[in-house]
């Protein structure tokens, strides 16, 4: 397929002393910088259409950012906000971009420069668009596993799962200039938590890692971007949790990738489109309030206790959030539906579809198997993030997922008929694509 295209990227990486987010258990902002962290964009145009990719390392934007950055790029491009997919690669050693509740300390300053540098790196993309041939594919590769491991009494621990779901592919696409060096966009689905809750430290973790290794073989000016999946129940193999285990697992992927056999794309244009769902939430009864709030008091008792400040500070964020679920309770005056985006983009025979959440894969393969889109990459943390999406199965089972992440997005659960309706309504934008 052959288009106008081009790429760039803008250094996002923080100053020390900003917050970093993902994990609860940090007892200060950052001390160092590892790895730098970009924003990048790609662009591609056909027949005066244009789509952009842009690929963030931070965990997820806010929605104050998400509107900046829809209304700069609209302004300065004129791209509109169905056209323009931001996906974020989730690294959890990045600064705290997302209102968590307990989890570092938004710094508005920082989220400003942000955006602009994020609508930079799309106006630079748009002012160099030069004759581009794109070509896709895949290549077999696992870095990681499902982490929802049932133990024997029921429950769920957050550990390997080696019969659980997990897509082991990386999903490539090629662009490939007449006179420039080439542009190069990998999909797959892991969390990016190598790097644990010790690290202090900048970093785009594994993903990171992955793109330097793809550049560093493409040559000098190449760009590799890093499109995360719905990797809500997968994580990438933490190993030691130390900088060489992500470098590691960065070079395997991006062995994989440069291996990857592509084909031309078809043509048939481009196209984007964005849908907002309205998913049901789980409204819990002023009894059950009253009870989680008595429970995660008694936790912020123990916390205070110990005298540890990140366990203190995450007790009474919890605290908190219990208690404005609980003056809704009593209130009467709960939200019954959590919207959500869903976006996809169309490029020739291939599409793109992202999920504004925390997606389990299986929402991919099921997405996968039934689009009318012969080539079909699915993503999260689209556009922002709601908080987690799990399957309809997941539920019974419980888990971090399911009954404690909800908690530091300070919102309520959504129910498990959700996944019947994503999936429906996201092979319907798709079908609209198409």
């Amino acid at each position: 397929m052959k288009v106008n295209a081009a790429a760039a990227k803008v250094d996002i990486t923080p100053p020390i002393g900003l917050w970093m987010t993902g994990f609860g258990a940090r007892d200060s902002a950052a001390t160092g910088i590892h790895d730098p962290l970009y924003a990048k964009a790609l662009v591609i145009e056909s027949a005066s259409n244009r789509v952009v990719l842009v690929c963030l390392d931070i965990i997820q934007p806010s929605p104050d950012i998400m509107a900046q950055v829809r209304f700069g790029v609209e302004q300065t491009t004129g791209i509109p906000a169905e056209s323009l997919f931001i996906n974020s690669t989730h690294t959890h050693s990045g600064p705290t971009t997302f209102r968590f509740n307990g989890m570092g300390v938004y710094d508005v300053t920082y989220c400003d420069q942000l955006s602009r540098k994020i609508v930079s790196a799309v106006q630079m993309a748009c002012n160099d668009l030069a004759p581009a041939t794109l070509s896709y594919g895949s290549s077999p590769v696992a870095i990681g596993a499902n982490r929802r491991l049932l133990r024997e009494d029921g429950g769920v621990s957050m550990r390997p799962n080696d019969t659980g779901s997990y897509d082991p592919t990386v999903y490539v696409l090629r662009i490939k200039f007449e006179d420039r060096a080439p542009a190069l966009l990998m999909t797959h689905a892991a969390h990016p938590v190598i790097l644990g809750s010790d690290n202090l430290e900048f970093s785009a973790d594994f993903c990171g890692f992955a793109c330097s290794a793809v550049e560093e073989n493409l040559g000098e000016g190449s760009i590799a971007l890093f499109m995360q999946g719905c990797c809500g129940d997968i994580n990438a193999d933490r190993g030691d949790g130390s900088f060489e285990q992500a470098a590691m697992v960065g070079k395997k992927l991006a062995t994989a990738v440069l291996d990857s056999s592509t084909e031309a794309l078809a043509g048939g244009g481009i196209s984007g489109s964005v849908e907002t769902v309205q998913l049901p939430l789980i409204v819990p009864s002023i009894e059950c309030c009253e009870q989680e709030l008595c429970t995660l008091n008694s936790k912020l008792e123990e916390a205070v206790d110990s005298r540890i400040p990140w366990k203190i500070r995450n007790a009474e964020a919890m605290v908190n959030w219990a208690r404005r679920v609980n003056a809704c309770a009593l209130n009467g005056n709960f939200d019954r539906t959590q919207s959500m985006q869903i976006h996809g983009l169309r490029i020739g025979n291939l599409a793109f579809l992202g999920t504004e959440a925390e997606t389990f894969v299986d929402y991919a393969f099921s997405i996968q198997e039934q689009s009318p889109i012969p080539k079909t990459v699915v993503a999260g943390y689209t556009n922002g993030c709601i908080g987690y999406l799990p399957t309809a199965r997941a539920y019974p089972e419980g888990g971090y997922e399911v009954d404690t992440a909800i908690r530091y997005y300070g919102l309520l659960m959504m129910k498990p008929e959700s996944e019947e309706l994503v999936v429906r309504r996201s092979l319907d934008l798709l079908d609209r694509l198409g």
